[in-house]
């Protein structure tokens, strides 16, 4: 799916300004190592866990972290995809929420074309 998507312009722009397919390949692999039950030995889970399944709060945390990046990064993707097309549908509290959630440069982006397009 990553090379698609770099096989298309505007993705590689945006590789270029921001890093795109590092963040994704990586996001891609901490994703992978947490389903795939790597997440305890990478992310320093073992401390808090033995033997036994039972809730570990901080897998869940590393978990949460990791799909809000997964949600920025989305919505990155569909920006650079379809740009600001997939703007005019978002309530004023939604745009808020959407950018809150954001990584900085990945914020500073869509509010400038929120900015252009309120005028």
């Amino acid at each position: 799916m990553i090379a698609r998507l770099f096989a298309r312009a505007e993705f590689q722009r945006a590789d270029r300004r921001y890093g795109l397919r590092e963040r994704l390949v990586d996001l891609y692999g901490q994703l992978s190592s947490l389903t795939h039950a790597a997440g305890l030995k990478k992310h320093d889970l073992q401390a808090d866990t033995d033997n036994v399944p039972r809730y570990n709060s901080r897998s869940v945390d590393v978990l949460f972290e990791l799909l809000c990046r997964a949600f920025g990064e989305i919505v990155f993707c569909l920006f650079t995809a379809y740009g600001d097309d997939i703007l005019p549908g978002l309530l004023p509290d939604e745009r808020s929420q959407m950018l809150a959630l954001l990584p900085t440069p990945y914020e500073e982006e869509l509010r400038s074309c929120l900015d252009r397009s309120a005028k």
